[in-house]
């Protein structure tokens, strides 16, 4: 579980980066993270569109891309070739599931931040709550990140077993 905390962390971290930055450098980071250009030219555009809320545009990228750009930012996704490969040889087998596990669990966590405020789930226990409650990558990240390690530790695997394990 640490080194899922630690790995969560590390993304929450890179994408508050990217929404702190300018757009300059959000496209930059873009034009990085995606090896075509006409897709890495239309995610610009999107990214532009969303003024630095990270959570919007990551949940309307693909599980692929996504994955891209949680091992841009060094999660490891062991599995993430494989789906590409099984991906590129028949589109289909991928439109029911079996993304890589930490994209599922990434992806899971950006609409937990997109669809609740923070404190309003009840299952979950908080350490604090902050003054900024409305559900959002902006909120949820900075919440996070002001946390000690333990109250890192306590909120991102209660996240992870509500979200996982239902």
């Amino acid at each position: 579980m640490k080194n899922l905390v630690n790995n969560t962390i590390l993304f929450i971290h890179e994408y508050r980066n990217m929404e702190n930055a300018s757009l300059t450098v959000g496209k930059k980071l873009i034009r990085a993270v995606i090896d075509d250009a006409h897709k890495a030219e239309h995610l610009c555009d999107s990214w532009a569109g969303r003024n630095g809320d990270f959570g919007s545009f990551f949940l309307n990228l693909s599980h692929e891309t996504q994955g891209f750009f949680i091992e841009y930012w060094g999660v490891p996704i062991p599995a993430l070739a494989e789906y590409s490969r099984q991906k590129e040889e028949n589109p289909i087998s991928v439109l029911f599931g079996g993304e890589p596990g930490e994209v599922t669990w990434i992806h899971k966590l950006m609409q937990y931040f997109n669809n609740h405020g923070i404190g309003d789930y009840k299952h979950i226990l908080l350490p604090s709550l902050p003054v900024e409650r409305y559900g959002n990558s902006k909120n949820w990240g900075n919440y996070i990140l002001g946390l000690s390690p333990e109250g890192r530790d306590l909120v991102i695997s209660q996240q992870y077993a509500h979200l996982m394990n239902g």
